[in-house]
């Protein structure tokens, strides 16, 4: 594939590589000169994912050349789909990605699978399946564990599909991440949470039912 001078193109194939605080890519294509202007005299790198440009504001520090390598900031990760995280007492990074999150519900059992459908670069859309009937019995610890680890990813909203056996009808549960962010910081309780979850049943938006726990919850 033929690429312009000063054009780096990432593709992700549901998977992320991190390298350091900094990803840094060999710039071997790339010339001394710049089409794209330059930052504090470095050649600025146009960068591109799955073929969109990703756009970066004019206040932020943008990719670039230097020393033979191109240094693309940490913070294009997130409009990439994944959470970033800065610790100030550590000096460090933490990232999450929607792969790392969908194998913790995996490993629990949870979900069966998941994707992200971009609404736009920064409001992401998370998107999982599952073998369980949300709508069915005392889902109290998974509606948690769900919760609580949907809450890390920088998605706008979460969609689970899954079966209701007694209705033998394709279902979903949809929330938001920031009342999932609430849930778990303590600010609401799960019934709370139960009551702010939008349920669907083939498709249709449905008022009177809602996602099943145990009445002590």
């Amino acid at each position: 594939m033929a690429l312009n001078s000063g054009e780096i193109v990432i593709r992700i194939n549901k998977k992320v590589i991190l390298i350091g605080a900094m990803m840094m890519l060999f710039a071997g294509a790339a010339s001394a000169s710049s089409t794209n202007g330059e930052y504090k005299g470095n050649p600025i790198v146009k960068i591109k994912s799955n073929g969109k440009d990703i756009t970066i504001s004019s206040e932020a520090v943008p990719a670039f050349i230097f020393d033979n390598s191109t240094v693309v900031p940490i913070t294009v990760l997130r409009n990439l789909g994944a959470t970033v995280t800065w610790d100030a007492n550590t000096y460090s990074v933490d990232i999450s990605t929607t792969d790392s999150i969908v194998k913790q519900l995996f490993d629990e059992k949870i979900v069966t699978s998941g994707e992200k459908r971009f609404f736009t670069y920064n409001n992401p859309y998370l998107m999982l399946k599952s073998d369980i009937d949300f709508l069915t019995g005392d889902n109290s610890k998974v509606l948690d564990k769900l919760l609580r680890v949907t809450s890390t990813t920088d998605a706008e909203s979460v969609k689970v599909t899954f079966m209701n056996n007694p209705r033998k009808a394709e279902s979903v549960i949809l929330f938001d991440t920031s009342d999932a962010r609430s849930y778990t910081n303590g600010e609401i309780s799960l019934q709370d949470m139960v009551d702010k979850i939008n349920v669907q049943i083939n498709y249709f938006p449905v008022n009177n039912i809602k996602a099943s726990i145990s009445k002590s919850s």
